[in-house]
């Protein structure tokens, strides 16, 4: 009985103060496909039915929640999950680095152990294998490569990138084939791209490999197709920049999605298609991910609560773009630096604190609504989003005092 309370509790934590995820066309898929994410988390923080199949599940579930900025409790203990569960191989380990590294990990082994498998010696082919003792792959490699850039590692990268081009096929399909295989395999095709994207700042002869990786992709993935290659076809479209062929796997995705959210019940294609759409409505960008500076401790206390985290944690950007209402009244805040990320922030709640400024506010143009009372605050330092209803409510003053005054030199009127 206690057992289940518990687990009543943990789920209520993740839906207390779910944060909302900015409106698009997709908003109402991505929020429905968190929704059901965290829903079906396995107790011990992982995602997936069998041990062969929880880390990569478990990948997919925290990446997906971090592209869309929901840092809420199932993340986090997804997270730990794989901080306390080691990789078996190159393709695993690159994988969890993806994971692990934008939450700020130490993921130093991680680097090490992928550096010293690159096959750069004869008879290697400069790329990666399943591990050290295994011929480069195309999957291998670009996982690796993947995970490298999320390191900023550039050292060896040219060398990996020169086997891509050469492991491409030539033929009518020109994606990349598990193996030895004459046909492009979408998966491979799809994070090979995705790498190749990656890099493409350290080698402009990519532009050509990426093209023709885009058209296998396109030959081989379609609206019929299982909905984790639709998912992972669309966002390899939207990080290469081919936006109009990821709409309609979108479309598809969206048109199958069921009602509780999931996609297939499956955790895997649900991730998938949560990254996909966040991928569209550009929740996933890297600067988003940037830590904001909010000195003031009963600011990121008031943040925190309103987002369903802990009081202390740290802010970025993404979650101060999915704060929309802030009650903060009486909170003993006196700087509100911090708050000038919130870009979706429509009501905040500050009376009775010791605030001076509100100048972070003045650009925040969804804010409708500021609550400022028993501050030490000019009028004037009102945010300007304020300025028409303060403008009205004088216009109103003035004129009510102009016909008092008349009605005094003239009681007729």
């Amino acid at each position: 009985m206690k057992a289940s309370i518990m687990a009543a509790c943990l789920w209520l934590m993740n839906f207390a103060a779910f944060p909302a995820i900015a409106a698009s066309p997709y908003s109402g898929n991505a929020n429905r496909a968190v929704q059901w994410l965290v829903s079906n988390q396995n107790g011990d923080g992982s995602w997936g039915a069998t041990d062969d199949v929880k880390l990569p599940t478990t990948v997919e579930a925290v990446r997906a929640l971090q592209a869309l900025n929901q840092r809420v409790p199932a993340y986090f203990w997804g997270i730990t999950w794989l901080e306390n569960h080691s990789a078996p191989n190159i393709d695993y380990e690159a994988r969890r680095i993806l994971a692990l590294a934008p939450h700020g990990d130490n993921t130093q082994s991680g680097q090490a152990y992928l550096q010293a498998a690159q096959r750069l010696v004869s008879p290697g082919n400069n790329g990666w294998g399943l591990n050290q003792n295994y011929q480069g792959a195309p999957l291998d490699s670009a996982m690796a490569l993947l995970a490298c850039s999320q390191l900023g590692i550039t050292t060896n990268v040219q060398s990996a990138l020169n086997y891509l081009k050469a492991a491409q096929l030539t033929g009518t399909d020109k994606g990349w084939a598990v193996a030895h295989e004459s046909a492009g395999d979408p998966v491979t095709t799809a994070y090979v791209v995705q790498a190749l994207v990656s890099y493409q700042y350290l080698d402009a002869t990519l532009s050509t490999s990426i093209a023709n990786g885009i058209a296998s992709l396109s030959a081989n993935v379609g609206a019929a197709s299982p909905i984790h290659l639709q998912a992972l076809a669309a966002a390899t479209y939207l990080c290469a920049g081919y936006s109009s062929y990821a709409t309609p796997l979108l479309n598809s995705i969206a048109s199958v999605q069921s009602g509780d959210g999931g996609c297939q019940g499956s955790p895997l294609a649900t991730a998938l298609a949560a990254r996909s759409f966040a991928g569209s409505m550009a929740t996933d960008l890297a600067t988003l991910a940037t830590v904001v500076y909010v000195p003031d401790a009963n600011l990121r206390r008031a943040v925190n609560a309103a987002l369903g985290r802990n009081g202390m944690d740290t802010i970025n950007r993404g979650d101060m773009a999915n704060l929309t209402t802030l009650n903060a009244a009486g909170m003993g805040i006196s700087n509100l630096t911090g708050l000038e990320y919130a870009v979706n922030l429509t009501s905040a709640d500050l009376r009775n604190n010791q605030i001076t400024s509100t100048s972070q506010l003045t650009g925040l143009t969804q804010l409708t609504s500021v609550q400022l009372g028993g501050n030490p605050i000019a009028v004037a330092a009102v945010p300007a989003m304020s300025m028409p209803v303060l403008l009205l409510t004088a216009i109103l003053l003035c004129t009510a005092q102009f016909f008092a005054k008349r009605r005094q030199q003239s009681p007729s009127l």
